[in-house]
């Protein structure tokens, strides 16, 4: 979504994710020439297909097996040890990864249950390799950060989006959801029945998949790049 604040009249160029927010950001008053529909910028990596079974094979995933992926941003916000322990129970006996971030509380907890002792819950830290975790998996629970969706959508991971925070993380939950790309869930019973559903279904996977690919940006950041050299080039050609 566009927040009025970014309506300043020095901004150049504005590069948005999706053309809801271009005309959003357009009825605040910037100039519709000045804006962009490019999605948003994230690694390039992500736009770099790696494989489910290679992915798995560098993570250490054994097996070919149900596989759920719970995040909580770089800091393990919300109460993941619990939503591990629900989906661990799940008659598709998925195994899931929890990635932890800098939270070393969180990580400890998760480590303890006795799901995890058995091995069919893995508590991992900060990890620089998420697009491989992606492609590892079978589906994501998640927040609802702007470059975490963009990052599921380009790996076309099925996207749970777990309490999204009021604001710009609702808005996002909604536009995932109304593309089919995602369904927002408010407990850790919609989740798990969510999650239920998607693994005993593979059609429905392969439909939020699909959905995922259309509404995925994996070249943003290059063509954000391209347009800002152009940009300066021209500014520079009318100075000489």
């Amino acid at each position: 979504t566009a927040h009025p604040f970014w309506a300043f009249p020095h901004v150049d160029r504005y590069f948005v994710a999706s053309a809801q927010v271009a005309g959003e950001l357009a009825g605040h008053g910037v100039p519709r020439e000045r804006i962009e529909v490019t999605g948003i910028p994230v690694h390039p990596r992500f736009a770099q297909t790696i494989g489910r079974a290679e992915a798995r094979a560098r993570l250490g995933v054994e097996g070919d097996g149900p596989m759920v992926l719970v995040m909580g941003g770089g800091h393990g916000v919300g109460p993941l040890s619990e939503l591990a322990e629900r989906l661990a129970a799940l008659p598709q006996a998925p195994q899931v990864v929890v990635l932890c971030g800098m939270n070393a509380r969180l990580r400890a907890r998760v480590a303890a249950l006795p799901a995890a002792r058995s091995g069919r819950v893995r508590s991992v830290g900060f990890t620089t390799e998420v697009d491989a975790w992606f492609e590892a998996c079978d589906l994501v629970v998640s927040k609802a950060g702007g470059l975490t969706c963009s990052e599921a959508l380009i790996k076309q991971a099925p996207l749970v989006i777990f309490k999204p925070m009021p604001g710009q993380e609702v808005k996002n939950a909604e536009f995932l959801e109304a593309t089919g790309a995602a369904r927002h869930a408010d407990s850790v019973d919609e989740v798990t029945a969510t999650a239920g559903e998607w693994l005993s279904r593979p059609d429905v996977r392969e439909r939020v998949r699909q959905a995922a690919a259309r509404t995925a940006a994996p070249q943003a950041a290059a063509t954000i790049a391209r347009r800002v050299l152009e940009g300066l080039a021209h500014r520079d050609g009318r100075r000489g």
